[in-house]
């Protein structure tokens, strides 16, 4: 599956990421950070976060210039894959997939829960924005 992906510890040089555990931890701190940036404007509007995969693989640690290099065109879907399996498992959503390869667009549809856990930001906005 996953092995061997590489990914900067926060802006280092890239390492490598031997188990696809480590892979999954920086998979979920990248969603994490695609959620931060993307949940207002996706939540009022009851919208996916949808962004191509580079962008995911970036917000993760992710050389993916340098993962396709390595891995081919299997890179890719197996990157796909796992970011699909991370949002599931870490409760942040599902993830629908569209296109392939480098192409590959993400659609993350955020669980009911975290929409509720942002709510008293959203009302906080409402309440201080100026009329």
């Amino acid at each position: 599956m996953a092995e061997n992906v590489t990914g900067p510890p926060l802006g280092g040089n890239p390492i490598d990421l031997d188990r696809e555990f480590d892979a999954a931890r920086w998979y979920a701190i990248g969603i994490a950070m695609m959620v931060r940036k993307n949940i207002v404007r996706c939540t009022h509007r009851n919208l996916a976060i949808q962004a191509p995969i580079a962008d995911w693989l970036d917000a993760s640690g992710v050389n993916a210039v340098y993962g396709a290099r390595k891995h081919g065109r299997s890179f890719w879907e197996d990157e796909s894959e796992l970011l699909t399996r991370v949002a599931e498992e870490g409760k942040f959503g599902m993830i629908t997939r569209n296109g392939s390869g480098s192409e590959t667009l993400l659609s993350l549809k955020l669980e009911e829960t975290i929409r509720q856990n942002y709510e008293p930001l959203f009302e906080s906005e409402r309440r201080h924005k100026p009329k």
